[in-house]
């Protein structure tokens, strides 16, 4: 199973404040389970004035996540509730996740990922994966050629638009794979 993650924070370096997580468990197939949360970040988290800044520029629907009826949890909650998801103790049509970690997935290698694991690291765990299990959507994308539609900045939105391009590229390398092997041995489709 692959795990596509999306993070909205209140900064742009490890240790920032996380407001909201947002990840789809995902293969070949499709998308199978969702998993959402708006937060309160922990007292040290570090806020930049920048990144408030960047957010008071955003849309009124982009900034629903700062709403109180957004029912934010405290991060560490969050970070068990993802890290419980991650490694299976979600649902997928009736049947627990399986625990094989394929990839856990993020738009960039140093943004989301790093900043989730020193998440888990601040609050005294640690991440739900190994680094070998660390996929990065932007080289895949510059590599095929995609462009994701228009970022909103809703955590779960943002995972499924990102996990669904890497979806249409697993089915589109599959169907090339088929068309290559079908010539290679000579038989016809």
């Amino acid at each position: 199973m692959h795990f596509m993650v999306d993070l909205e924070t209140l900064g742009t370096k490890p240790g920032c404040a996380i407001v909201s997580v947002g990840a789809v468990a995902f293969d070949i197939a499709g998308i199978y389970d969702r998993f959402y949360e708006v937060t309160i970040p922990a007292a040290h988290m570090k806020i930049e004035y920048d990144t408030v800044r960047w957010w008071m520029e955003r849309s009124v629907a982009a900034r629903k996540i700062f709403d109180m009826g957004s029912n934010p949890i405290p991060i560490a909650g969050a970070l068990m509730k993802l890290r419980s998801f991650i490694l299976g103790g979600s649902v997928m049509q009736g049947m627990a996740l399986s625990p094989i970690i394929e990839g856990v997935w993020s738009h960039g290698s140093i943004f989301d990922l790093v900043i989730l694991e020193e998440a888990y690291q601040l609050m005294g765990g640690e991440a739900p994966w190994d680094f070998r299990q660390v996929r990065d959507t932007r080289t895949l994308y510059v590599f095929f050629d995609k462009k994701l539609p228009k970022n909103t900045h809703n955590a779960l939105e943002d995972a499924e638009a990102q996990a669904k391009l890497v979806i249409q590229i697993m089915c589109e390398q599959k169907a090339r794979n088929v068309l290559d092997h079908a010539r290679d041995d000579g038989s016809s489709l």
